[in-house]
């Protein structure tokens, strides 16, 4: 649109129409657009809208009148370049180009831009025999869904070709070497370590002094929905925490099968 151009088109939001075209006079688009633009600077700065009325014509007469109300935290720069944007006359109103120079538009273009993390490269190589291939990375391929023939995955990944299943394989096997499994295999079988003590040595009684059903075992507890049963080390967690212990073991579940 040319700078002389105007137009009487009122397809518009009330909310964030400017007063021109509330009145149904002939305005310029790209003036009509810095208003709506400063509307929209408001809400997203405010999380309200500048003019707003449950009754249709009372929104008119705000927006007519041009009167809002501006916190108090906003910066008074920001403040400065809100008010030019929403003003009633168009000829005052902003241009592109003042917002464009305008001291909060401006603000944080001359800091210096936030350090990137470097991300993390892994390599892939050449796997010269199915022994090379790390059975639970593999086995977590499978039970992704998207490898479910085995034989082709094991023939993937001992190809000479670089392919998206070598590049998964590495990748999950990059993390598995960075974040290990910390269970302690010289811990003593699980039945030979004494379990907690209880506070009383009688059965647990309710308020009306019957007896309370008992909890399912800690080997029911301790093996999974696919039937494997849980490291030693968490199983005593388990019980050393109780309830909490319980729910703690199920999220720490989930996380290993979808690592």
């Amino acid at each position: 649109m040319k700078a002389a151009d105007i137009t009487n088109c009122t397809l518009r939001s009330p909310h964030y129409a400017c007063p021109e075209v509330i009145r149904g006079e002939k305005y310029d688009g790209r003036k009509a657009d810095v208003w709506s633009c400063g509307v929209i600077l408001f809400a997203l700065l405010v999380g309200a809208l500048p003019f707003d009325d449950d009754n249709l014509r009372n929104l008119l007469e705000k927006v007519k009148l041009g009167v809002f109300h501006m916190p108090h935290f906003i910066p008074p720069d920001c403040q400065n370049l809100l008010r030019g944007m929403i003003e009633v006359d168009a000829s005052k109103r902003l241009t592109l180009e003042q917002i464009q120079k305008h001291t909060w538009y401006i603000g944080g273009k001359n800091e210096p831009e936030p350090e990137q993390p470097v991300p993390r490269k892994v390599a892939i190589r050449s796997l010269p025999s199915a022994d090379d291939i790390d059975p639970d990375v593999l086995e977590s391929m499978h039970s992704l869904g998207c490898f479910r023939d085995k034989n082709k995955l094991m023939k993937d990944l001992l190809s000479d070709d670089d392919n998206q299943e070598k590049m998964i394989y590495f990748l999950l096997l990059d993390r598995k070497e960075r974040y290990p499994s910390h269970e302690d295999q010289n811990l003593p079988p699980r039945n030979d370590i004494d379990p907690p003590r209880k506070r009383v040595d009688s059965p647990m009684l309710n308020r009306h002094g019957k007896r309370r059903p008992e909890r399912k075992s800690m080997e029911v507890l301790s093996v999974t929905d696919g039937g494997s049963p849980v490291p030693a080390r968490r199983a005593i967690d388990m019980t050393q925490h109780g309830q909490s212990g319980q729910y703690w073991f199920s999220i720490e579940n989930f996380i290993d099968k979808i690592r």
